[in-house]
């Protein structure tokens, strides 16, 4: 087996193996010759240490794949980025949870965030009057072609995507604090701060789901 009939990360990979020692190649496959030589070193980890995994123990590694969620189209994305770009109003055809059809909204995206393992476009919502966060892949439609859009609001006046405020993760009562600290690097007081735009803490707080009991506990400072 040669370096072309391999794929490029695991050419790279065996490079940075084989400078490091423990591996060689025999008989066309990889042989692993000194296990303590193997370390993935932390800083220069290319590939992922997925990656690295699936390469170096092939069947042995199993990864599960949670639900994985929808991409939204190019069209979609396309348009969000000329409406930031341009700086332009864009109306767009929005399925929201709070409404059992789609509606025509006028927003004025000004960022695109990936949070939650979804795509968000921060707009200013003309219909309402404030700042939101919309779903990509929730938007079935956009058009810059209307007689009454609205001029761009930027983010300037979007107080919740400006200030940053901190989330405290802090092991519940009655949790060992080994699991805790090594699951989530909690610190000595059995803490942790993580600063974030306020705009962006509501994902990280509403992250539990039904049938599994969080070690933890999320909470806002709002005063920070």
């Amino acid at each position: 087996m040669s370096e072309a009939t391999i794929s490029r990360d695991q050419s790279s990979l065996f490079d940075m193996l084989h400078e490091n020692g423990g591996v060689r190649f025999k008989g066309g496959k990889l042989e692993v010759t000194d296990y303590e030589a193997l370390t993935p070193p932390n800083d220069l980890l290319e590939p992922s240490l997925d990656e690295w995994l699936r390469v170096m123990l092939r069947s042995q590694y199993v990864s599960t794949v949670g639900l994985e969620k929808i991409k939204p189209s190019n069209e979609t994305i396309r348009m969000i980025m000329k409406a930031i770009q341009d700086r332009t109003a864009l109306v767009i055809r929005y399925a929201s949870r709070s409404s059992p059809e789609p509606t025509w909204r006028p927003v004025s995206p000004h960022a695109v965030v990936d949070v939650a393992g979804r795509y968000h476009a921060r707009c200013f919502d003309h219909l309402k009057g404030r700042y939101g966060d919309f779903v990509l892949t929730r938007i079935l439609g956009a058009t810059f072609e209307t007689s009454d859009k609205p001029n761009y609001v930027d983010g300037s006046l979007d107080k919740d995507w400006s200030r940053e405020v901190e989330v405290r993760v802090s092991l519940k009562e009655g949790e060992p604090s080994h699991v805790g600290n090594l699951d989530f690097g909690l610190d000595e007081t059995h803490s942790r701060i993580i600063r974030m735009r306020k705009a962006l803490a509501p994902y990280v707080i509403d992250s539990r789901h039904e049938g599994f009991e969080n070690p933890v506990e999320i909470s806002l400072n709002d005063d920070a």
